[in-house]
């Protein structure tokens, strides 16, 4: 194999040590950029599970106020509205309001 001559390793040289530092360069900022993404997908990650933990509590809270709203109803203790039954309401249709 033949040796490159002189002139050409003047050239050849400093492209390949420019090639390097832009790999190197290159190697650096894409570890940079992920390390930014994955304290970015931390926060998302928190924020996520934050409002997980809201709305569990809301859901929780809402099913509370339902049933007991349903056992008040049921007694009889707070409604303004009697509900009756009908031959129609049996069948599965709404109930009706009395006054």
């Amino acid at each position: 194999m033949k040796m490159p001559s002189r002139r050409a390793m003047y050239f050849l040289v400093p492209a390949l040590w420019l090639a390097v530092l832009a790999s190197a360069a290159g190697a650096v900022y894409v570890k940079h950029r992920s390390r930014e993404l994955f304290v970015e997908l931390e926060r998302v990650n928190r924020e996520r599970d934050r409002l997980e933990m809201e709305w569990g509590s809301a859901a929780t809270r809402a099913e509370r106020l339902f049933d007991t709203r349903v056992r008040r109803e049921r007694r009889g203790d707070q409604s303004r509205y009697a509900y009756a039954a009908t031959e129609a309401d049996r069948s599965g249709s709404a109930m009706t309001r009395l006054a």
